[in-house]
Formats: structure tokens, C-alpha cells, sequence
């Protein structure tokens, strides 16, 4: 109803407008037709959504949950035990860095964590040293 009645009067103001004008009144007429104002239901129905959202996620009582434990975030010092980050490519990285000392340590380290190796790591480390005897 209330769309109807903002037709007309656009309409009648329109066609005020078209004596002064060039354009037929028909094209006026459409042309209000055109710009008939939709937007406020749609806002209000937009803004009938967002606080229902607002309204559930406040019954809701949504709480923000506590961290767990500090002793699971514990930080290591630097004299700590980093045998479980061992690998054969780090041995090889600090070889390479000219850090043959870690690189012996590693490969060590690396036997005690897959004996199935140890001859090849043991091998590893006899290179190391020869090749630190050499240079």
C-alpha cells in the first residue's frame, strides 16, 4: 500500500515537472516507476537478521576458553637436550658449515636414535674427523 501511494505521489509531482519539460509524461511516469525507493524493507529486514544473530549469540553466553597448561609451553634452555630434532640432513648442514664438532655429535646422536645405521653414521664420523685432520 504505502509503495502505491509513493507511486502516485511521485507521479503527480512528475507530471508537474513535465509541463516544464521536453520529455512526454509517460516517460516521467516510468521513470519514477523506476525509482520507486525498495531499499528501506530490505535494510529493515537486513537489520532484523543481524540482531536476531546478535541476540542467539548473546543467550548463548559465549566464553572464551582458558589456555592450556603453562608446563605444556615449556621453553627449553640452550644446555637442554635437542636429540629428538636430530637429523641426518642438520649433521650434514653443520659438516658443511665447517662445525665439524656438532656434526660429530650429531652423527652420534643420530646412532643412538636408529642402530639400524650405525656403520654408515660411524663411517660419517671417521670422514669428519679425517677431514678436519686434513684441513
Amino acid at each position: 500500500m504505502q509503495i502505491q501511494q509513493k507511486f502516485l505521489l511521485k507521479r503527480a509531482r512528475y507530471s508537474q515537472l513535465s509541463a516544464d519539460s521536453n520529455i512526454p509524461g509517460f516517460i516521467n511516469t516510468w521513470q519514477s516507476w523506476l525509482k520507486i525507493d525498495r531499499t528501506p524493507e530490505n535494510e529493515k529486514e537486513k537489520l532484523e537478521v543481524k540482531s536476531k544473530v546478535i541476540e542467539t549469540f548473546i543467550e548463548n553466553n559465549p566464553k572464551i576458553s582458558q589456555l592450556k597448561e603453562e608446563s605444556s609451553f615449556v621453553v627449553r634452555e640452550k644446555g637442554d637436550d635437542i636429540s629428538h630434532l636430530m637429523t641426518e640432513t642438520l649433521a650434514n648442514l653443520y659438516f658443511e658449515q665447517k662445525l665439524y664438532t656438532k656434526a660429530i655429535k650429531a652423527f652420534e646422536t643420530l646412532i643412538r636414535k636408529t642402530p639400524e645405521k650405525k656403520e654408515y653414521y660411524e663411517t660419517r664420523i671417521q670422514e669428519i674427523k679425517d677431514f678436519r685432520t686434513k684441513g
